[in-house]
């Protein structure tokens, strides 16, 4: 069995019936949710990474995203 070659699939995810390859860092987090968001949320989720104070009034959505964000390596 020393002869076998395994090929691995590449992680290709499907969101709003648009294929994306699931991100790796924080960096390929943003970019996709910048490609999915309105500018409004994108800019929402911006200033709840940078603020705790923007972060608590931040509707329980955009939290998720947010706390998702952090779930990634730098």
């Amino acid at each position: 069995m020393q002869n076998v070659v395994t090929f691995t699939k590449p992680n290709v995810e499907f969101l709003l019936g648009n294929p994306i390859t699931t991100p790796s860092t924080r960096r390929e987090y943003l970019s996709l949710l910048k490609r999915f968001l309105t500018e409004e949320d994108y800019i929402d989720v911006l200033c709840g990474i940078m603020d705790d104070e923007i972060y608590c009034e931040l509707e329980k959505q955009v939290v998720d995203i947010i706390d998702s964000y952090y779930s990634f390596p730098h």
